[in-house]
């Protein structure tokens, strides 16, 4: 969790880490890393993906944390865990029955209502190629 991006770590701060990186985690560091996979998977599942399937399959997949302020399974201070991109990357495979496919390279845009009742929309300009579908060949 320490980058060099921000600059030194003069600021020994609360947790008195004085090893000369800032940190850089919680939701400014999950939220580019959870575009990412939501990126992957969106372009994996082509015209099969909705919002509710990929909101699934990103948090049932998800490695749960728990400890002193997080509980079993979800709670409000880690949500569904950390991103298991290749565990969820191959639930999305077994879903469709092995159709994912790799995409072109057009934006899309991914709309609709959730369960829930709230509108999700994911807009993605430059669709990375899907990795992970390599990797998938390479092991069967």
């Amino acid at each position: 969790n320490n980058t060099t991006f921000f600059g030194d770590d003069l600021n020994l701060g609360e947790f008195n880490e004085p090893d000369g990186f800032p940190n850089f985690f919680g939701t400014s560091a999950a939220a580019p890393n959870a575009a990412a996979v939501a990126a992957l998977l969106m372009q994996a599942g082509g015209d099969s993906m909705t919002p509710d399937l990929l909101a699934d399959v990103m948090t049932s997949t998800a490695t749960d944390i728990v400890g002193e302020r997080a509980a079993v399974g979800w709670d409000p201070v880690t949500g569904a865990g950390l991103i298991d991109a290749q565990a969820a990357y191959d639930d999305l495979y077994e879903r469709l029955g092995g159709d994912v496919i790799a995409g072109d390279l057009k934006p899309k845009v991914l709309s609709g209502k959730s369960s829930s009742g709230s509108t999700l929309w994911l807009l993605l300009l430059t669709p990375a190629l899907v990795l992970l579908r390599q990797r998938k060949r390479k092991r069967a």
